[in-house]
Order: C-alpha cells, then sequence, then structure tokens
C-alpha cells in the first residue's frame, strides 16, 4: 500500500491489475501528501467506492473540510492500531521544536539567495531546482556556495552553532543520536566536524552506501560503548532500521512529506528502546524552512481529521 499512493503511477496502475477477491492494504501512512492518496489505497481495496479519480477531486480537496466529509465514509473500511495503543512498553517519547533566527549576516545572504532565485511569494511558480537551492542555504552557508568555507561551521551559522549545543548535552550524558539530513555536503560536513569537535563514533547511511550494508553499519553503532553519532538520510535510511542503541532524534532539515520525518523518528522510537527519547526539529524562521514546517503541520492536521478508523469493536458499529 506504502506504494500504490499516486494514482497516477504506472506501477499503481499496473498493481491494480491483479485479480482479487479479498484485498486489504497495509500502511501506517495511508495519508502522506494530498488527498488522492487515500483515494488510490481505497481505489485497490474496494474499486469505485469514491468514484473514480476525477470525480474524487473534484469534491474532495486538500483541505480540513473534505477530510471530515471523506472520514466519515472511509472509517468502516479501517482497523486501525496505533504504536501507542499496542506497545505499552515504549518509553515517553519528547518532541522538541526549534525554531531558529538566522545571524545578521546569514540573513542577509539568504535575502540574496532569495532574490537571485526567486521572491517566495512566487512559490507555487517557483521551480523545483530553486527551492532546493534555498533549503540548501538553511542547512549551512558552505553547503549552498563552498565560498562561504570557514574552519569552524558553527561560526557562521545558527543553527549549527544550536546543534552543537545540543550534541554537547547528548555526549555529556555518554549517549547516542542519530541526525538526519537530506544532503550530501550536509552529511559530510557533520561527519567530519563532529568527529573532530567531540572525539566521539561517527558514521553515516546515505543512497551511496549499499542496502546490505546498512545493518552492518546500524550493528557497528550498537557495540559503541558511550557517546557516538550517527548521520543518516531520512530516504535512505529512514524505515526497516532498529536503531534503539541511540536514544535522541534530530531532523537538522525538515522534509515536505511528515510522514518521512515520522518514518525517521521511529528509528530510535520503537520497541526495544528503553531510554526517554527526544526528538528534535530545527528551522530556520522567515525563510523557506517556515513554509515547509507550516506545510507539514497542515498535512498532520488533514491526516489525523480524514484517518481516525475503528477498532474493530462493537462501538464502532454507529458508523
Amino acid at each position: 500500500a506504502q506504494n500504490i499512493k499516486n494514482p497516477r503511477a504506472k506501477r499503481t496502475k499496473a498493481i491494480k491489475q491483479i485479480n482479487r477477491d479479498v484485498p486489504i492494504a497495509i500502511t501506517g501512512t495511508p495519508f502522506e501528501n494530498h488527498m488522492t492518496d487515500i483515494w488510490s489505497i481505497v481505489d485497490f481495496v474496494m474499486p469505485g467506492f469514491l468514484g473514480n479519480l476525477n470525480q474524487f477531486e473534484m469534491f474532495f480537496e486538500d483541505d480540513l473540510d473534505s477530510a471530515v466529509r471523506l472520514e466519515k465514509l472511509i472509517t468502516p473500511l479501517i482497523l486501525r492500531r496505533r504504536v501507542k495503543d499496542v506497545a505499552k512498553d515504549l518509553p515517553e517519547r519528547v518532541d522538541i521544536p526549534q525554531p531558529i533566527i538566522m545571524t545578521d549576516e546569514e540573513a542577509m545572504l539568504y535575502e540574496d539567495s532569495r532574490q537571485a532565485e526567486e521572491p517566495l511569494d512566487e512559490l507555487k511558480n517557483m521551480q523545483l531546482a530553486k527551492i532546493q537551492r534555498l533549503r540548501t542555504f538553511c542547512t549551512h552557508p558552505c553547503v549552498y556556495d563552498s565560498d562561504y568555507a570557514v574552519e569552524d561551521p558553527s561560526s557562521i551559522s545558527n543553527k549549527y552553532q544550536r546543534l552543537c549545543e545540543i550534541l554537547e548535552e547528548i555526549f555529556e550524558k555518554g549517549e547516542k543520536v542519530v541526525i538526519f539530513t537530506s544532503f550530501k555536503k550536509m552529511i559530510d560536513m557533520l561527519c567530519n566536524d563532529i568527529k573532530q569537535r567531540y572525539g566521539v563514533y561517527v558514521n553515516y547511511i546515505d543512497g551511496s552506501v549499499p542496502a546490505k550494508e546498512r545493518q552492518l553499519t546500524i550493528d557497528e553503532f550498537g557495540t559503541v560503548v558511550g557517546a557516538g553519532a550517527l548521520v543518516l538520510n531520512p530516504k535512505a535510511a529512514g524505515a526497516g532500521l532498529n536503531i534503539t542503541c541511540a536514544n535522541h532524534a534530530i531532523h537538522y532539515n525538515l522534509e515536505w512529506n511528515p510522514a518521512v520525518e515520522d518514518q525517521a523518528s521511529a528509528r530510535v522510537f520503537r520497541r526495544g528502546q528503553e531510554k526517554t527519547v527526544f526528538v528534535h526539529r530545527l528551522y530556520y524562521v522567515d525563510t523557506i524552512e517556515e513554509i515547509i514546517n507550516e506545510k507539514i503541520q497542515n498535512k498532520r492536521i488533514l491526516s489525523d481529521n480524514a484517518i481516525i478508523g475503528n477498532t474493530g469493536s462493537t462501538t464502532d458499529q454507529e458508523y
């Protein structure tokens, strides 16, 4: 089900050609980006139940009212189990948003970059590459442009400075952390600087690491005594890996898709975890990252209202 949310994808269309009598779709994230995610999964389970795609898009937009109306239709079809309902042994999880204000120099450089790329009020018409450039700047000026390279990355980036403050607290306790960022240059900077700055174990997983070697990296990380850090690309290491030897997760840059972020956090907050888990989300205010954060929160609201489901008990029969 995770792979058939795009109703227009060739893979989705091919899978829906499979003969089936009693189809069951299993996913932890039925809604990620658009209401059509839900339509596509339901269309596999009960073809025609929500009309065809064009009809659905006419009646259900990506807004709260549509989510509420859709929920009444699909809840009888959804048997839902939340982690908190079935994993009673999980420790506490603390989510810590970290809105950060740029330094005056950063803000000036960012504004120059923004004007050189496209005005933010033209976001809908902005090419993806230009949006990515602004996201890159928000990770670190050195990642955006090598001309900004400095010996100490924290000297010209308030976000990196805040990251160092968090890491120092973690390492002083002898605990481990996973850091998520989707930019290769940022992964390289983090690995090099953290090892040099703190003298702790550091490793990484991104798309360049073969899938069969990723678990070996996790296993090695688990054998490290005391403090350590693992820098991960959320797309390459955001699912399927158990990293409960760490109890801190830091999202250094935000993703457009809240499900990607949630799945990444779940690498440390899962069964087998014995310590309180701390999840930090770092983002710059008054930048493209704040827009991403707002969109993430809006998607969470839509998902919470559209996907409620039932427990399968007799109390759900009112639907």
